[in-house]
């Protein structure tokens, strides 16, 4: 195996165990994790959160088996996560009485952007290097 192969095999598996601590976030999340367990959970906040939940588990498990599908879900979820935290913002965080009006949610949004786009690099910079000769 070259250096570059390694390296690229490397960045995939960090890639790939983030997004696993991912799902298991958004299913902590439909599981009560918004501040507010006795109340029904807004069916967006559901509904991304079981969208995010298989994409996460289709890119780790996929980026490591080397699945191709797992580099479309991949860029899938990052088109999505920078859509809905900077175009969709307001409707992501509009937020029923019940639930926490911190500034949690908003901090993490302002996270997620810089997030995402390493996330964009660092794949991309594995796909490169596995591709490059």
């Amino acid at each position: 195996m070259t250096w570059e192969k390694g390296l690229s095999r490397a960045i995939l598996v960090v890639v790939s165990c983030v997004y696993a601590y991912g799902a298991f976030l958004h299913v902590s999340n439909l599981a009560g994790g918004y501040g507010a367990p006795d109340a029904p959970l807004p069916v967006k906040w559901v509904a991304i959160d079981m969208l995010y939940t298989c994409l996460s588990l289709l890119v780790a498990g996929g980026l490591v088996l080397g699945a191709r599908v797992a580099v479309g879900a991949f860029y899938l979820a990052a088109f999505w996560q920078i859509m809905l935290s900077a175009v969709y913002r307001e409707w992501v965080l509009e937020m029923p009485d019940l639930y926490d009006q911190t500034t949690a949610p908003l901090a993490y949004f302002d996270q997620l952007l810089p997030f995402v786009l390493v996330m964009i690099f660092a794949v991309s910079l594995a796909l490169f290097l596995r591709w490059a000769r």
